[in-house]
């Protein structure tokens, strides 16, 4: 079977947590829609509740929550930030080598405005998984939003190698182009899609 059963195990014991991952997985990369990342925080809940030790349903989870407090206008930003914190240091707890779960802790410092600490962590998980085509996404997003444009472009199209059906790849190649362009003329890049950053010029 080529299904998403064959895979389950290399992440969790429980196919049906692993059914459960991957539709909030589909969810949580979505920004718009009335409810949608919501309903991704109750799958990877559900999974965990099924499987308490599946570390990538943890950071995802906290990704979810990062997502949230970027997106959606809240009076508990720093809350749900902490929720964020939280479920990524459980991933990380019960997988130290997942770079993922370091490049969402990264997100809560980088939405504080402390882009050291937000450097150190997402350099640390891009040093724990150099391959793994989330990490390089994410990585490549956060050199974007930082102003780093020429170094965001490649770790972008690597993932798109890596991983060509995954769409958020594909849409943040379209997005990376343009931000090149607009590095290129010298503007401001790094408030371009999500207007809360402060803009950085490149």
């Amino acid at each position: 079977d080529e299904g998403p059963s064959r895979l389950a195990p290399a992440l969790t014991s429980s196919h049906q947590a692993y059914e459960l991952f991957l539709q909030g997985r589909a969810l949580s990369p979505r920004i718009f829609g009335a409810g949608v990342l919501e309903q991704a925080e109750a799958y990877f809940k559900r999974a965990i509740a099924i499987d308490p030790d599946f570390a990538e349903a943890w950071g995802e989870l906290g990704y979810a929550y990062a997502q949230m407090a970027s997106y959606i206008q809240a009076d508990d930003r720093r809350a749900i930030l902490a929720r964020s914190n939280e479920a990524a240091q459980k991933a990380i707890d019960l997988k130290p080598g997942y770079g993922f779960a370091w490049m969402v802790l990264s997100w809560t410092p980088l939405t504080l405005g402390d882009i050291t600490e937000s450097a150190r962590l997402a350099e640390k998980g891009l040093s724990l998984s150099p391959d793994n085509p989330d990490v390089l996404i994410r990585s490549g997003y956060y050199l974007l939003v930082i102003g780093r444009v020429a170094e965001a472009i490649p770790l972008i199209k690597q993932a798109v190698e890596l991983d060509p059906i995954q769409g958020e790849h594909a849409r943040w190649t379209s997005r990376a182009r343009r931000w090149q362009c607009l590095a290129r003329d010298r503007a401001s890049c790094a408030c371009r899609g999500n207007r809360r950053f402060a803009c950085l010029h490149v």
